[in-house]
């Protein structure tokens, strides 16, 4: 399963995702960098399931996030929004998703943490670099 093409662009040229959850103290954000898995439409993130949002994720992975740049005009706003699954990986699932990781961030192999999958399930991303306001909208075929 492919992203569509201009949404995978966008997530190969930015590597931060902020993360939205909500656990019994309310609402919590993180922000974390990821690293594209293209052939399973999946952000790989580092960080510690001690973490409050790795906490989080293991008791309800339901999620959503952003990815965004930071322009100075309306028109050149590019950013998606999503939901998503987390699972917290191991064994050979987590060295590939390393690999995938510490190819895109090379550092990370210093560190030893938590690796993520973040699942997108469904992906809302705006351009306003051709045509202001201009939407695209995906979701996860639901047999996956």
């Amino acid at each position: 399963m492919m992203l569509p093409d201009k949404i995978q662009e966008f997530l190969v040229q930015n590597h931060v995702v902020s993360l939205a959850i909500k656990d019994d103290e309310g609402l919590w954000a993180a922000s974390c960098f990821y690293a594209l898995d293209t052939e399973q439409a999946r952000l790989i993130v580092l960080t510690s399931q001690t973490t409050r949002h790795g906490q989080q994720m293991l008791i309800q992975p339901k999620l959503a996030g952003t990815v965004a740049q930071q322009p100075q005009h309306l028109r050149e706003i590019r950013g998606l929004q999503f939901t998503a699954h987390a699972e917290l990986l191991d064994g050979i699932p987590r060295q590939d998703a390393l690999g995938i990781y510490t190819r895109r961030h090379p550092l990370a192999m210093l560190k030893r943490t938590d690796v993520w999958a973040i699942r997108l399930d469904g992906v809302k991303y705006t351009d306003n670099h051709y045509v202001f306001a201009q939407k695209m909208c995906w979701e996860r075929p639901s047999a996956e």
